[in-house]
């Protein structure tokens, strides 16, 4: 399907004066227009062409398309924001802290260990950029959903963002986890998404605004040798981010999930005692990267409204992608080698 568009008024200043666009070509022209008035008036103009009612069903692919490659208007600002954050006192959790402390940002963290979270609103405040920024901690179990409720609320703030950040790991083989340890990653790593997210959404739905973050992991598309208690919740973040994702759209509220690899955590130093070997040849040709990169992917994913992020540079950005797009064919790659190890080993 080709289409002759003429510049309105006549002006072929900025633009050709006849351009000749398949549907996709123009879907993604159009897409490359639903952006904000940081781009010149020739692109309004463009926009105001593009749209006229002739081609409805083009915009409408265009607004898909739009969606698709994160263009979704202009960045985010973070500045005067609250932001509650999940598994704030250590690990990704707290470089997320730390960095939108920077960003001027109101940050609240919770966790479990008061110690901890009195430690880490120390290293927050000693780089807040205004006297005016709140920043606060409470000590909570997110798998208690009646208690975490009620500590939420004597605080009496309404947060624009939801970062869950906190979570367990405890790898081993499924016939020697104890089931109060497969309970317990459950009710913390998936349980614990679903009780913030109950808590705080109706807040976002009220405004027709918000933001949650749900830290996945890239076994949220495998689940390999040793993480039979792990993979699982995973997996049920994933499912529920792709469900909430469409469900609250329409309420303003944008979600985005984090397929984290490795990361210098002390989760990880206690995940690698426990690994079984057969585990740790599997993960050693994974790069180990910092909690402030990650964070940083993190905030540069939201800024654009990205629904899926994955930390890492370009490269490493590149090959999860490919990874996860072919990951079926990578997890019947890991169960035969997996399968190959574990008889090797006998």
């Amino acid at each position: 399907m080709n289409i002759c568009v003429q510049p309105a008024g006549g002006n072929s200043t900025h633009f050709v004066r006849s351009v000749r666009l398949t549907l996709l070509s123009r879907a993604v022209h159009a897409g490359a227009k639903k952006l904000n008035a940081n781009y010149p008036p020739s692109f309004r103009t463009a926009r105001e062409i593009i749209q006229q009612p002739v081609l409805q069903d083009v915009e409408a692919v265009a607004a898909v398309l739009a969606e698709v490659v994160g263009i979704n208007g202009g960045l985010m600002d973070f500045s005067g924001k609250n932001i509650f954050i999940s598994g704030g006192s250590s690990g990704i959790g707290l470089a997320l802290a730390k960095r939108f402390t920077t960003l001027n940002a109101n940050v609240t963290i919770l966790a479990r260990d008061k110690k901890k979270l009195i430690q880490a609103i120390g290293s927050m405040q000693s780089i807040r950029v205004s006297d005016q920024q709140l920043l606060d901690w409470i000590s909570a179990d997110v798998s208690d959903y009646h208690s975490l409720e009620k500590k939420i609320k004597t605080h009496k703030v309404n947060y624009d963002i939801l970062i869950n950040s906190a979570g367990l790991t405890y790898p081993g083989l499924f016939s020697d986890l104890s089931i109060d340890t497969l309970k317990e990653l459950i009710d913390i790593n998936y349980l614990g998404t679903i009780n913030l997210t109950k808590i705080l959404i109706p807040y976002m739905i009220s405004k027709k605004d918000g933001y949650i973050v749900n830290l996945a992991s890239l076994a949220s598309f495998g689940a390999g040798y040793g993480y039979t208690a792990y993979a699982p919740t995973k997996f049920a973040i994933r499912g529920l981010s792709i469900g909430l994702r469409a469900e609250l759209k329409v309420q303003n509220i944008n979600i985005s999930i984090v397929y984290a690899t490795n990361t210098d955590t002390p989760q990880l130093a206690f995940e690698l005692k426990k690994m079984p070997e057969i585990t740790k040849k599997l993960n050693s040709g994974f790069k180990v990267i910092t909690p402030e990169m990650v964070a940083d992917s993190i905030i540069a994913g939201m800024k654009k409204k990205k629904f899926s992020i994955i930390p890492g540079n370009f490269f490493d950005k590149t090959i999860f992608k490919f990874l996860i797009l072919i990951s079926p064919m990578v997890n019947e790659f890991v169960y035969h080698y997996s399968v190959f190890l574990a008889k090797k080993d006998r």
